[in-house]
């Protein structure tokens, strides 16, 4: 079985792909490396490859591979995927979402600290500001016990976020495409009715795939009808927040605050950094001490692969995740 990577991985993620494939079976294969990722070098190997393992692709990598039955996208974002490549591939593809408990935790984490303004203190207390002299209300913070959260987009991530909150005694209403019953729903609202949702809740999370629907869904229009000022999480990806709509919305307070783990390009010139209510991330949200678990599934899925059995998390090419 070969297996060819069509993106560079730092060498510790090769051989934990290596070493975790050969825990689960002892067929044979081969990861073929490169030693540059372009579509001329994928293209002179490509004929040899039963799987293809990375997120790029093209029309003619696919009409070449003609071995090719399976490819493994190495982590849960699809954004970068070049859908129109595989039209008429007939094989599986599959993402990875083994890394969603780490992603969960980091957003209640995220959460927590916008909510309980624990960077903003910290800041201050760093330059000798106590903020107790007349007990401000920046003292106070907003307790999750009864609160509202809406939850956008239900999946692995989503739902895992879902679960946890519940435990502290929020209510979870949850935007989705689809109809999706679980016991710590409140009430599920579809995609069309999004300004509705923004309204019920205290505290959006957003953790929705980045797709042609999804990208810049939040803009002016959104924020201009958002009466409730909600606290704003984000996991999944920047682009489903217009940058302009979101920096408006809090110079004029019509949201509470923002955290997200994943920002436009570093050069973007709007200042967020001046809001005192905004807690930055590089996203790093699924990355953690002593293990690699956004490749779990991806291990997972090339060794049943291998060796016949069935694969997790297979894209919808239509959907679009």
């Amino acid at each position: 079985m070969n297996i060819l990577m069509t993106r560079r991985l730092f060498e510790q993620d090769i051989d934990y792909i290596k070493k975790g494939i050969k825990k689960r079976t002892d067929k044979p294969f081969q990861l073929i490396e490169l030693t540059e990722y372009t579509e001329e070098n994928i293209l002179s190997r490509c004929e040899e490859a039963d799987v293809l393992l990375g997120p790029f692709v093209t029309e003619t990598i696919v009409e070449k591979a003609n071995r090719l039955k399976f490819i493994q996208i190495p982590w849960t974002g699809l954004d970068t995927f070049n859908f129109k490549a595989v039209q008429k591939f007939s094989g599986i593809i599959c993402n990875s979402h083994s890394n969603s408990n780490s992603v969960s935790e980091f957003g209640v984490a995220l959460l927590l600290n916008l909510i309980k303004k624990i960077s903003f203190h910290d800041q201050l207390m760093r330059t000798g500001d106590w903020n107790r002299d007349e007990k401000a209300m920046t003292l106070k913070s907003m307790s999750l016990s009864n609160a509202k959260i809406g939850i956008m987009g239900y999946g692995a991530i989503g739902r895992k976020m879902g679960k946890i909150l519940k435990g502290f005694g929020s209510e979870i209403y949850v935007l989705a495409n689809k109809d999706v019953q679980f016991p710590e729903i409140t009430e599920i609202f579809a995609f069309s009715r999004l300004k509705e949702f923004c309204n019920q809740v205290d505290i959006i999370i957003c953790s929705l795939p980045l797709t042609e629907e999804t990208r810049g869904v939040f803009g002016t229009d959104v924020f201009n009808e958002i009466e409730n000022k909600p606290y704003i999480v984000n996991v999944s990806r920047a682009e489903i927040f217009e940058p302009r709509a979101l920096y408006d919305a809090l110079s004029n307070d019509s949201i509470s605050g923002y955290a997200s783990d994943v920002w436009w390009n570093p050069n973007q010139e709007l200042d967020f950094e001046r809001f005192s209510n905004v807690v930055f991330s590089p996203h790093r949200a699924g990355y953690v001490e002593g293990a690699l678990p956004h490749l779990d599934d991806v291990i997972t899925n090339l060794a049943n692969f291998i060796t016949g059995g069935e694969v997790l998390n297979i894209v919808n090419i239509t959907n679009q995740y």
